[in-house]
């Protein structure tokens, strides 16, 4: 991965398999559809102004009020 500062610095960064990816996305969305006060369940029809083909950094960003 390629740290964005001046320096030349170049770190590994480990990264979860598919089963370790299935297991973090169950329980986020399992959290995200068990909330009262989620997004999914106050605005089930909801996409962000960038349509639908947005990815996780767009929402995390509408999330963090950008």
């Amino acid at each position: 991965m390629k740290i964005p500062v001046n320096e030349n610095v170049t770190i590994n960064t480990p990264r979860m398999g598919p089963v370790g990816g299935r297991i973090i996305a169950e329980v986020f969305l399992g959290l995200m559809f068990n909330d009262r006060h989620s997004l999914l369940t106050l605005q089930p029809n909801w996409q962000p102004p960038t349509g639908p083909e947005y990815t996780l950094k767009d929402f995390v960003r509408y999330a963090l009020g950008a």
